[in-house]
């Protein structure tokens, strides 16, 4: 079972995952992108946790590309080969690529996610839950 809560807007999100939704579970966090206002999101989880969070990218409109759809194109994933990924502490993750988070488990912690250079309309971050734990998702925008 599930539970996200959603305060105000989608992109302040909360989720709390338990043992069902170990071993792959996967959910998705709607993380803004109204026009390409949002310049990133932070996340932060507890020691429980573990998982994966990659970030993919839509301009079709939420009738078109839902954002649990699994249309092919419907959603890119955004995989940029260089760039940087603040991850705190040391060691709470790793980024193999900037906008591709794995988290271990064991230790709690956050990264921040830059996207001043991707100008689609709608972002969205697929969590891959491995070990439950709570994981939280804030974004940062400017109108």
């Amino acid at each position: 079972m599930t539970a996200i809560e959603e305060h105000n807007y989608t992109v302040n999100q909360v989720l709390t995952t338990t043992s069902g939704d170990a071993g792959g579970a996967i959910h998705y966090f709607g993380v803004g992108g109204d026009a390409s206002l949002v310049h990133g999101v932070q996340f932060m989880w507890d020691a429980t946790f573990a998982g994966s969070i990659t970030i993919w990218t839509s301009s079709f409109r939420a009738s078109d590309a839902p954002i649990n759809s699994t249309t092919a194109g419907a959603w890119i994933q955004q995989n940029p080969t260089s760039g940087y990924t603040p991850i705190s502490p040391g060691g709470a993750a790793t980024a193999a690529t900037p906008l591709v988070i794995t988290i271990p488990g064991g230790t709690a912690g956050g990264c921040d996610l830059s996207f001043g250079n991707i100008p689609q309309k709608r972002f969205r971050a697929v969590v891959t839950v491995t070990t439950a734990g709570l994981l939280r998702a804030k974004h940062n925008g400017k109108e």
